[in-house]
């Protein structure tokens, strides 16, 4: 039995695990045993090499709002306790959970390219949602699905893969991928709807649920017979706005249950280029009426709010009922043993938290997010508190296939076809508490008024978040110039980041540390 939603559904689903009819967080595991530390990754490259197949699940503008993740809500504090997700957490509970995972950019555009490249935002020279990686980066550089297709593997897409999705690139298609179904752009009415349809035909979603049954089944197929691999790319549409999900699963938030923001205004000491207007949600038609006056600390009247808090809760019970049925298909097919399965997320999202609304900030709750990573005959089921980045998915994907390892890139690598700024998280996939590990993470954001165009580098570490905004420049800066604005957040005391220490002298010793550390850039920080 596996569960759907709030329903048991008799589904074969052989992730080892036990139902435990009481709980809220899904299911208890029965621990597999565990793999040994001395193990000779050598001999597992070359037993799995070619073998293993590859699913990677994106869910498009999620914060780590998961039933299993409810146990950081002291780092997390905007995540809402009362969400439901029993098929998501089943999976957590057969893989590795990363608890401290960070995009390197909060929004798809820059965010997707920096995972499927393996670099970062300035090496892409990315930094909004109207560039293409191959302008920017050139036509030679090479993807992780084009990666995987060098080497033999079927490379299938389907959803929200690629952002955004030009035609005129058609999403790479023959460069990245065999086989690709994408999602479009979707007209800006509502903020939210509770509807079945879109149109007249299924939600986009429950489309992405039939494709990706397919095409499980054909590949296995194929897998079955020929032994080729396949590598598969899945992005869900939800919880990106507009939230359009049917009511059964807004029926499972009473509107009397859900609650705004705690911190629902900007930060004390506001840093000028971190706060926007909340494009995202303000677009919509049926938040015109706020969005003609929307200023630094406007809020939408709670009611209004805690509706769109509701369908977002509710998208995300949708996609959990979706991605449990997708997983449950490929268990059915037998293709467990073989496959790899990652699920994360490319950015995470504000819902009035820190006076902003949607994705695009530097602010922790747009960069945070899942991950969770079940590698067979590897992954001993754990968590890990570790720090880790979406640019470290390049490299743990190949080397958990057995692939060739990609080397690190040099500090320009423009024109460089093949090179990674990320590192494998392998050594975590089997030890959570492997030592040594980076302790500082790197993300970026833009911020554009009038004032120009500025780029927000961002470090955390286990204490602090701290950002300085500068001029943009063409990659990161030689010289670093003195700084328009900078925030500090003390990460243990306040986590939801309300108050910006940046000016407060007595942390002088402090910023003066984080700074050199920020200047000197994530190369510093690699073990």
């Amino acid at each position: 039995m596996f569960l759907h939603g709030n329903n048991l559904t008799p589904v074969s689903f052989r992730w080892a695990a036990n139902l435990d009819q009481n709980s809220t967080r899904g299911l208890s595991l029965t621990r597999a045993k565990p793999t040994a530390e001395k193990e000779d990754s050598a001999l597992y490259n070359v037993t799995h090499r070619g073998k293993l197949n590859v699913v990677v699940f994106m869910i498009d503008g999620f914060r780590a709002e998961l039933g299993s993740y409810m146990d950081t809500r002291t780092e997390q504090p905007w995540l809402f306790d009362g969400i439901q997700t029993p098929n998501l957490d089943h999976l957590a509970n057969c893989s590795v959970r990363f608890n401290r995972a960070f995009a390197q950019f909060g929004i798809c555009a820059v965010s997707r390219s920096s995972i499927m490249i393996g670099r970062r935002p300035d090496s892409l020279h990315m930094s909004n949602m109207d560039t293409w990686f191959r302008e920017t980066a050139g036509e030679n550089i090479i993807t992780l699905p084009q990666y995987f297709r060098q080497h033999g593997y079927t490379t299938i897409g389907r959803g929200k893969v690629f952002c955004p999705a030009r035609i005129a690139f058609g999403n790479d298609m023959g460069k990245s991928w065999d086989d690709l179904w994408t999602i479009p752009k979707e007209i800006l009415n509502s903020s939210w709807t509770v509807t079945e349809k879109d149109g007249k035909e299924p939600l986009w979603d429950q489309r992405l649920l039939e494709q990706v049954k397919i095409s499980l089944t054909t590949h296995s197929d194929v897998f079955n017979k020929t032994q080729k691999p396949f590598f598969m790319f899945v992005g869900f549409k939800r919880p990106h706005f507009p939230l359009k999900v049917p009511k059964k699963y807004f029926d499972m938030y009473p509107l009397d249950n859900v609650t705004i923001a705690s911190n629902s205004y900007v930060p004390h000491n506001r840093a000028g280029p971190s706060w926007h207007v909340s494009p995202e949600l303000m677009y919509f038609q049926d938040m015109k009426q706020y969005a003609e006056n929307w200023r630094v600390n406007s809020t939408l009247p709670p009611d209004v709010a805690k509706q769109v808090r509701r369908a977002y809760y509710a998208s995300i019970s949708y996609i959990d009922d979706i991605a449990g049925k997708m997983l449950a298909h490929l268990d059915g097919l037998g293709l467990r043993e073989n496959t790899v399965v990652m699920l994360t997320a490319d950015h995470g999202v504000h819902l009035g938290e820190n006076g902003l609304w949607g994705k695009m900030s530097n602010f922790e709750a747009s960069t945070r997010v899942l991950l969770l990573i079940h590698i067979p005959g590897m992954t001993n089921p754990g968590v890990t508190n570790r720090m880790v980045e979406m640019v470290d998915i390049f490299p743990t994907v190949i080397e958990a296939a057995g692939l060739p390892k990609v080397s690190a890139c040099p500090e320009r690598p423009d024109g460089i076809a093949l090179c990674t700024e990320g590192v494998s998280l392998l050594p975590l996939v089997k030890n959570p508490n492997h030592e040594p590990w980076k302790n500082r993470v790197f993300w970026q954001a833009r911020s554009q008024s009038y004032k120009g165009i500025l780029t927000g580098y961002s470090m955390r570490n286990n204490e602090f978040r701290y950002s300085e905004w500068i001029e943009s420049t063409h990659g990161q800066p030689r010289e670093w110039p003195k700084p328009h604005a900078s925030e500090l957040y003390d990460k243990i005391r306040d986590p939801g980041e309300n108050y910006n220490l940046a000016n407060d002298t007595s942390y002088n010793d402090v910023i003066a540390t984080l700074s050199a550390q920020v200047h000197d850039g994530w190369r510093a920080a690699r073990t």
